[in-house]
């Protein structure tokens, strides 16, 4: 994601959570995309969809730096993602 390659020095993280696929599944898609950030698989059926109120996929939620939900943005938007990070001070 090139996103990440380019703001990644300036402080962003990315950790994609998958909630539908197994262990295996999420690390077999992160090598074949080359995923250079954090892919992780949902623990349990639920744990992070409700920790974040996640009500569809794809779900960003952008966290500052003091560890607060600074923005949840439903669906996947550049635009939208781009201007969120730039109220965050990242991009």
């Amino acid at each position: 994601m090139e996103l990440y390659k380019t703001q990644r020095s300036k402080g962003l993280e990315i950790v994609s959570v998958n909630v539908r696929n197994s262990a295996e599944e999420v690390a077999a898609f992160a090598r074949e995309f080359g995923a250079t950030f954090h892919v992780a698989p949902n623990r349990t059926p639920t744990d992070v969809a409700r920790l974040y109120r996640l009500e569809a996929t794809p779900t960003n939620v952008l966290i500052d730096r003091e560890g607060n939900v600074a923005a949840r943005l439903v669906g996947f938007d550049m635009a939208r993602l781009e201007r969120a990070l730039i109220r965050l001070g990242i991009h």
